[in-house]
């Protein structure tokens, strides 16, 4: 029985265990680890490296890697969140989705909650930080420094008194810049604002719909097993 569920679960995805909805011609079980130290992300498009204090969920040792530079405080950042969940269901191990900080100087909390989100992060990691990532989201109209207290004693484990402090002070700015200016300094002229995504390289802009990340990820799993289509994202 549950071999028959996961055989279903993988036909209504149409995408994960190796199918493809987009005529790309991927191999059997394309979702699995990357083999070795591999990092097509790295070799493709924009060629951004992830780094190594950023956080992230999905898989461990992916093909793709979504690198999402966001703001707590944009309302088109929290419409992608549900896309991003979705993505990381159906493509399994070969995903993972990295949270990249872009706060926009208009945004008048979003480079606290920045910060927020990062002192969270270091004192609990990857779990910790999305727990705060989701509940901040959820509540985007409250996010005065109460509010984001309250979200990381919600979150468990947190150290208060120190979290107080990182707020207090200048803790993680040299990360919140690190990412700005990443994403300010690249080639060409355009200007990008939230969100903005990389799909290992591939730049998508804005919170598009399902259908064209998907496409995109499939792309990258294509082209990391030398297969090609034509056509173009829907």
């Amino acid at each position: 029985m549950r071999g028959a569920l996961t055989i279903a679960s993988c036909l209504v995805a149409l995408v994960g265990c190796g199918g493809s909805q987009f005529g790309f011609d991927l191999p059997d079980h394309a979702c699995r680890a990357a083999e070795g130290d591999a990092r097509p992300w790295e070799t493709r498009g924009y060629r951004l490296p992830v780094p190594d204090d950023a956080p992230r969920r999905g898989a461990a040792r992916p093909i793709v890697v979504i690198q999402a530079f966001s703001d707590f405080e944009c309302p088109h950042c929290a419409h992608a969140e549900p896309t991003m969940d979705r993505l990381l269901e159906e493509y399994g191990e070969c995903l993972q989705v990295v949270w990249r900080n872009r706060p926009l100087g208009y945004h008048t909390h979003a480079r606290l909650a920045a910060r927020a989100g990062h002192e969270v992060y270091r004192q609990g990691g990857d779990a910790a930080f999305w727990r705060f990532h989701d509940l901040v989201f959820a509540d985007q109209e409250h996010l005065e420094r109460a509010d984001l207290e309250r979200h990381a004693a919600a979150v468990g484990g947190v150290d208060m008194a120190a979290f107080g402090a990182a707020l207090d002070g200048d803790a993680h700015e040299e990360v919140i810049g690190r990412d700005l200016t990443t994403i300010d300094t690249l080639p060409g002229d355009q200007s990008l604002g939230t969100p903005t995504f990389f799909v290992n390289g591939t730049l998508v802009h804005g919170a598009r719909r399902h259908a064209h990340f998907a496409y995109r990820v499939e792309e990258a799993l294509a082209d990391y097993y030398g297969t090609h289509t034509s056509g173009g994202p829907p």
